[in-house]
């Protein structure tokens, strides 16, 4: 009796996680759907790098020619993704900032953030989405896999990184570690990856 008592119990406590799993995985397909509803509806803030930091410390260190290179590549770095995602991103709209503007952003300042193409604040952009997305692109730290990986991640507007089956990052590499996504394929692969999930969470 004793040992079908505790078989039993054990019985129980199986079904039990079982059903907590299928609950919590539904719940996430339920909020992947709204996710992928109001991203189409908002938009998408892209925080460009600038490099500050260590911009800001070759310039300490008397190393200004140093530091005017390096802000010459990222300017260009930055001018060559906004139009990546102008040729590449059709999901919904797309606005561009500074990460060093992130914390304005995140506080409900957006507006006064936003860049035109020529990597100008333009306070004439106005982005009337309360529930708006951030992207980045380039290395992204992934605290559930707890390492660094190139690609390109989607945040919610607190910039809390989305959780699946919502495809909220792509890597830049494939299978094969030699073998990567330039810009354009990881941005039109993205994108191309939303597309399909808001199809599939329509039927």
């Amino acid at each position: 009796m004793k040992k079908i008592s505790l078989y039993s119990a054990a019985l129980v406590m199986c079904l039990f996680f079982y059903q907590t799993d299928l609950l919590a995985q539904k719940e996430k397909k339920e909020l992947g759907k709204q996710h992928i509803l109001q991203l189409e509806e908002t938009a998408m803030v892209v925080v460009l790098m600038t490099g500050s930091n260590k911009i800001n410390s070759l310039e300490k260190s008397n190393q200004q020619e140093k530091a005017d290179v390096l802000k010459n590549e990222n300017r260009q770095k930055q001018l060559e993704l906004i139009q990546v995602f102008k040729r590449n991103f059709t999901f919904c709209e797309v606005y561009f900032i500074f990460n060093t503007d992130l914390q304005k952003a995140k506080a409900g300042n957006l507006n006064d953030v936003l860049l035109d193409d020529s990597l100008e604040y333009n306070f004439k952009l106005q982005n009337h989405h309360p529930n708006f997305y951030f992207c980045r692109i380039g290395e992204i730290y992934f605290e559930t896999f707890g390492t660094t990986m190139d690609g390109i991640a989607l945040y919610d507007s607190s910039f809390n990184m989305l959780d699946p089956p919502f495809p909220y990052y792509l890597r830049r590499h494939y299978s094969l570690t030699f073998v990567h996504r330039d810009d354009d394929e990881l941005v039109f692969e993205f994108n191309d990856r939303l597309l399909k999930y808001q199809d599939k969470t329509q039927k």
